[in-house]
């Protein structure tokens, strides 16, 4: 599904890991100031969204209508995804330029960042264009007129 939390859980864990292999200075990425305070913003972006797939759930089981639940998720998982990747490629300097596509005989390296940074980018239109996805958690969640209503060429 578009927007689950297990994946983005998976990628936070793999960016931790990253964080605490790559170097800055002379010491591990994961012991910078500015890198911490990054971690610990996707971490709470992280269980947002984990919390509120409980809550969808719940909601389906119980055979309540989830609302707005699933655009929000897929609105979570790409904002996820899109800062997961930006903090990785600053991880990883010039390593983010080695070729994701190279055949490589050894599990995957660095490299596959870059395949994480471009599938993120492709994930933010995947099932509906984020700035789609806000116009209709305006509009039929919270009851303000959506950009085709204010702008008849969108």
């Amino acid at each position: 599904m578009v927007g689950g939390s297990t994946r983005t859980q998976r990628l936070f864990a793999a960016l931790v890991q990253l964080a605490r292999t790559r170097r800055l200075d002379g010491t591990a990425a994961v012991e910078d100031p500015t890198i911490r305070d990054e971690l610990v913003r996707i971490h709470v972006m992280v269980e947002e969204h984990r919390l509120g797939d409980l809550l969808r759930t719940t909601r389906r089981h119980s055979g309540r209508d989830p609302g707005l639940l699933p655009l929000t998720a897929k609105l979570a998982a790409s904002g996820i995804a899109d800062r997961v990747s930006a903090l990785a490629l600053t991880l990883l300097d010039e390593d983010a330029l080695l070729d994701p596509n190279a055949d490589r005989e050894e599990r995957p390296g660095p490299e596959r960042w870059t395949n994480q940074w471009l599938g993120s980018l492709g994930l933010s239109i995947a099932a509906g264009t984020s700035n789609i996805q806000r116009d209709i958690i305006a509009s039929r969640g919270l009851g303000l007129s959506g950009d085709r209503e204010r702008d008849p060429a969108c």
